[in-house]
């Protein structure tokens, strides 16, 4: 039965009038929300995790090779360290030359592959670039020309010390770190701060 069938006349088109704008103004809100949902807002712009970061060119690729040294292992070097010309530019170029202490050696198959993990504990305070904010660890994979000695070497590396020249690129789109590791010598020392004191002049003779 129609609940409005026992009214009269005018009290049933007085009635539809106040459904009728009731149901305008339901329709009216209705819409506003739908506008403010469905409103295209801008996203908010997320910045590149490689703005700002060099690219990892041959020329950098022989700067900061990612291998550690034959000294490293106590193996003699072809070119002594202090005598390296990369030297002075992984000096001039690194974000960080610390040294370090090996933590942890381990190597693990992965897909049929070895790769060696090294884990290194910083050693003292940077000798050039800003501090290491923590442990570092560095992968070498088959092929890298250190990882045959970290293999065979094992948990003997524990407790040696090196000095690490890290820097962050843009590899190919993805940021990365590179780095060059060395023996800890004092010679080594040396070697770096003469290329930081070279560094300060030649800043001086620009300005």
């Amino acid at each position: 039965m129609n609940p409005y069938s026992n009214l009269g006349a005018a009290e049933r088109r007085r009635l539809s009038k106040r459904i009728a704008v009731g149901w305008r103004r339901c329709l009216a809100v209705g819409l506003a929300v739908a506008t403010t949902v469905g409103c295209d807002t801008p996203e908010p712009r997320v910045a590149s995790a490689t703005a700002g970061l060099p690219e990892y060119s041959a020329e950098e690729s022989g700067i900061f090779d990612d291998i550690l040294t034959p000294g490293t292992f106590g193996l003699p070097s072809v070119v002594p360290a202090t005598q390296d010309p990369q030297l002075g530019p992984r000096v001039h170029e690194a974000d960080t030359v610390s040294p370090v202490r090996i933590a942890t050696a381990t190597t693990e198959s992965l897909d049929g592959n070895d790769t060696s993990t090294l884990a290194f504990n910083p050693d003292g305070a940077p000798l050039a670039g800003h501090a290491l904010d923590g442990p570092v660890e560095l992968r070498f994979s088959v092929g890298n020309p250190s990882a045959e000695s970290i293999d065979r070497l094992g948990d003997s590396l524990v407790g040696k010390h090196l000095v690490l020249f890290l820097k962050r690129f843009d590899d190919q789109g993805e940021p990365k770190v590179h780095f060059h590791g060395d023996a800890d010598t004092p010679e080594l020392r040396n070697a770096i701060g003469r290329e930081k004191t070279l560094d300060a002049l030649r800043g001086k003779a620009k300005n």
